[in-house]
C-alpha cells in the first residue's frame, strides 16, 4: 500500500515535464530495508512521456518556411501581372494622347494656314457667243478673254510665288501649257487680301461655229484651269489647283470637279516669312 502511494506521488501530471531526480528511495512493504532506483531508470520514462504528450501540438518550422515562400511568390507574380497591365494601359494612353496632339496640331495648322483661291473678275464669253446666237449664217471666229484675281481666304498671311492658268474650249483632259506662266515676284497676301492687278488669259483657240455647236450640245466645254503655289508663315509650301467651266445654262463659271480644286502641301520648313 505504501509503495502504491509513493508511486502515485512521484508520477508526473499530464502536460507537465518533471525534472529528473537523482535518486528515489523507497521503503519495502515487508520492512526488509530501503530500495533505491537509479536516475537512468526514471529519466527515459519521463522523456518519453513528455514527447508523447507535446509532439502532436507542435508544427515543424520547415512547413512555415514553404508556406511563406509560396505566398511570397504568389503575391509577387500578381504584382508583376498588375505592373505589366498598367504599363500596357499607360502605353496605349500615351499613344492615344500623342495621336490626339498630332491631330490637334494638324487641325490647327489647317485651320490657321492660308488658303489661296482664284476669284473671277470678268469675262467676254457671254458677249462674244451672243454673236453666234443672233446671226443665222456663220460668223468669223471670236477670241474670248477672262480675268481673275487671287484671294487669301485663310487666317494667316501667304507669300504667293507662282500662278499658272490655261483658258481653252475642248476636252478637259487635253494638254495645254500656259505661255504666260512664270515665277512671280513673291507677292505677300494678307488674310482676306487679293491681287491688286487681276490676271488675264485669252482663249487658246478662237471659237468658231463648229466649236459653238459643240458647246451647245455639251460635247465640249470652256475651261479655266491652273495652279497656285505659295508659302505660309512657317515656311510650308503649298499648291492649290483650280478648275472652272462655263455653264451654258446659267451663263456663268462654276467649279468643276472637287479633285481638281484642292490644296496639298509640297514641302515644309523651307523658310519662315519675315
Amino acid at each position: 500500500m505504501a509503495a502504491a502511494i509513493a508511486a502515485a506521488l512521484l508520477s508526473p501530471l499530464p502536460g507537465y515535464c518533471e525534472l529528473p531526480s537523482p535518486s528515489v528511495r523507497m521503503v519495502d512493504a515487508r520492512g526488509n530495508g530501503h530500495k533505491e532506483e537509479a536516475p537512468n531508470q526514471i529519466g527515459p520514462r519521463v522523456a518519453r512521456s513528455t514527447l508523447a504528450l507535446n509532439y502532436p501540438d507542435e508544427f515543424p518550422a520547415a512547413w512555415w518556411n514553404w508556406i511563406f515562400v509560396v505566398l511570397f511568390a504568389f503575391f509577387g507574380l500578381g504584382q508583376l501581372v498588375v505592373l505589366l497591365y498598367q504599363s500596357h494601359v499607360v502605353g496605349r494612353t500615351a499613344n492615344a494622347a500623342k495621336r490626339a496632339v498630332d491631330l490637334t496640331e494638324r487641325t490647327v495648322a489647317e485651320f490657321e494656314s492660308p488658303f489661296l483661291f482664284p476669284v473671277l473678275v470678268s469675262t467676254s464669253i457671254l458677249d462674244e457667243l451672243q454673236e453666234f446666237e443672233n446671226h443665222v449664217h456663220p460668223t468669223a471666229p471670236v477670241n474670248v478673254r477672262v480675268s481673275f484675281t487671287i484671294k487669301n481666304f485663310g487666317r494667316t498671311p501667304a507669300l504667293l510665288q507662282r500662278a499658272t492658268a490655261v483658258f481653252f474650249a475642248g476636252e478637259l483632259d487635253e494638254a495645254h501649257n500656259d505661255p504666260l506662266s512664270g515665277r512671280l515676284s513673291e507677292l505677300m497676301l494678307e488674310p482676306q487680301g487679293n491681287l491688286i492687278t487681276p490676271i488675264e488669259r485669252e482663249i487658246v483657240q478662237p471659237i468658231d461655229q463648229s466649236i459653238f455647236d459643240a458647246l451647245k450640245n455639251m460635247s465640249k466645254r470652256i475651261y479655266l484651269r491652273g495652279r497656285i503655289t505659295f508659302l505660309d508663315v512657317l515656311g510650308n509650301r503649298y499648291e492649290q489647283t483650280f478648275c472652272f467651266t462655263w455653264d451654258m445654262e446659267t451663263k456663268a463659271f462654276i467649279p468643276w470637279g472637287p479633285h481638281r480644286n484642292r490644296r496639298k502641301r509640297l514641302s515644309s520648313g523651307r523658310r519662315r516669312l519675315a
